[in-house]
């Protein structure tokens, strides 16, 4: 399904639904996205979109169940064979629910592939066995595993005219990683 984007695509029109919103069946949809559509292509199309200066659009492959928890607002389209799951934070921690302004997480599994916007450049930094402070504004995907706590970078008077961030600590001795967009990772 193909959350809809400002931009055209190219293919059989027949095959294009758009649809509103059901409250009832999506409500993870309508509360993820703040959107009353969805659109679903089926079979062979291409898409062009639009981009504001400085935006990118990143594409990663999922296979299997994939180990991560990203921020559904920053998810532009996700391929057929692939399934989301949401996760309610509230449950987990209401302080990151807050934060980031989003009471859900994402998860996906399946074979095939989803399509990440961001207004910066993706990046990814190591943290197995070690602890990192990024921005909360800035966290795109965090391992599921992984211990994530909000906090303020330095002292507490910092905490007056800083933003928040996260204290990122991964629990894997190796191959644990997160997926941010642009600066403000120390």
């Amino acid at each position: 399904a193909l959350p809809s984007p400002h931009g055209s695509s190219r293919g059989d029109p027949r095959k294009r639904k758009t649809s509103v919103v059901k409250p009832a069946g999506d409500l993870k949809v309508l509360m993820s996205k703040r959107s009353l559509t969805i659109t679903t292509v089926q079979g062979p199309s291409s898409l062009v979109i639009s981009l504001p200066r400085g935006c990118y659009i990143n594409i990663f492959p999922v296979n299997g169940d994939d180990q991560f928890l990203y921020n559904f607002r920053n998810i532009l389209f996700v391929t057929s064979g692939v399934t989301y799951h949401s996760r309610l934070l509230l449950k987990d921690n209401v302080a990151m629910a807050f934060a980031t302004k989003s009471i859900m997480a994402t998860s996906f599994s399946g074979r095939g592939h989803i399509g990440i916007f961001s207004d910066a450049e993706l990046l990814t930094r190591q943290i197995s066995g070690r602890s990192i402070y990024v921005s909360v504004n800035n966290v795109i995907s965090i391992p599921k595993a992984a211990k994530a706590k909000i906090t303020c970078y330095g002292n507490d008077l910092s905490a007056q005219i800083m933003e928040l961030h996260y204290l990122i600590k991964g629990t894997r001795p190796s191959g644990e990683y997160i997926v941010y967009q642009g600066a403000n990772v120390g």
